[in-house]
């Protein structure tokens, strides 16, 4: 996608209040969609017995305040996270 098309979309996406920022929260700005998000995947998949928790890196090399370099992984520069995943499905 072109830099000026992506800017053309997101100019009509708000999902947040811009008056009252939250600068505590570096993910304000979609926070309202996050938890809406969180309570639809909670309220349709039940886990069993077999869980673990994982840790991956989502490959990211562009500007971002939490971005993390790990020399060790495969994928050196990225987004740190904390996978929930179930072994009888591989759903993560």
């Amino acid at each position: 996608m072109k830099r000026d098309e992506f800017r053309r979309i997101s100019s009509f996406l708000h999902i947040s209040d811009n008056q009252n920022p939250n600068l505590t929260d570096k993910l304000f700005k979609v926070r309202p969609l996050l938890n809406l998000l969180v309570k639809k995947w909670q309220s349709s998949y039940v886990l069993g017995k077999n869980i673990c928790v994982d840790e991956r890196m989502i490959k990211y090399k562009g500007r971002f305040s939490f971005k993390q370099y790990n020399p060790a992984k495969p994928t050196k520069w990225g987004i740190k996270a904390f996978v929930l995943a179930y072994g009888a499905t591989g759903y993560a």
